[in-house]
Parts: C-alpha cells; sequence; structure tokens
C-alpha cells in the first residue's frame, strides 16, 4: 500500500490515507496525460480496467 498525504484547504490538518495499487496506477494515468481522458471500469466495486486515451495536438503552421 501507498500512503498519500492531503493536506486540507486552509487549514494546517493533513490526512494520511493507504492507497491500493490499482489506486496508485489511476493517479498515475491521468498524471501522465497532458490531453486525452482516463476510463476507470469498475466490478463490484473494484478497479478492473483502466483505460487511457491520449490526444496529441500540433501546432497548426
Amino acid at each position: 500500500m501507498t500512503q498519500l498525504k492531503i493536506l486540507q484547504d486552509q487549514s494546517d490538518k493533513t490526512e494520511t490515507l493507504r492507497l491500493s495499487p490499482q489506486e496508485v496506477a489511476v493517479i498515475e494515468s491521468l498524471r501522465a496525460l497532458r490531453f486525452g481522458s482516463v476510463e476507470v471500469v469498475l466490478h463490484q466495486g473494484r478497479v478492473t480496467q483502466i483505460l487511457r486515451s491520449e490526444r496529441i495536438r500540433f501546432e497548426t503552421a
């Protein structure tokens, strides 16, 4: 399990959450994208698939 510390809005309180490998994979998929989407498929409350669709944008000449 990976730990994630969350700083709550406008307070000095932090909360530590334990993340499963699947939750870490979702976060990593989100961070890896610049443009696109991430679809998380669940089965009985568990992550079974992560689908990542990435768009590559080119500057118009």
